[in-house]
């Protein structure tokens, strides 16, 4: 709900965050698009993969959050 948002420090994401995205790439999470469809009838297994590969896709490997620096890493190159 909308009422539940709220603004939030920087320092609240402070780590280093990974994309789904290669898992989604290399299948680790068929098994998750799997039993997403047998719940919900409205999609296939394939068609929850599609969904996500495309929400999901990007091409920055980690994103590292620390005091007020957020840094992308794209490739093994630092973007910050």
């Amino acid at each position: 709900k909308d009422a539940d948002v709220k603004d939030r420090e920087l320092s609240d994401y402070t780590g280093e965050w990974q994309s789904v995205y290669p898992l989604l790439k290399d299948g680790i999470l068929d098994e998750v698009f799997d039993y997403k469809a047998k719940l919900n009838k409205d999609m296939t297994a394939a068609e929850y993969k599609d969904y996500y590969t495309t929400g999901y896709k990007t091409d920055i490997d980690t994103i590292n959050i620390k005091d007020n620096t957020i840094d992308f890493v794209v490739n093994g190159e630092h973007h910050q």
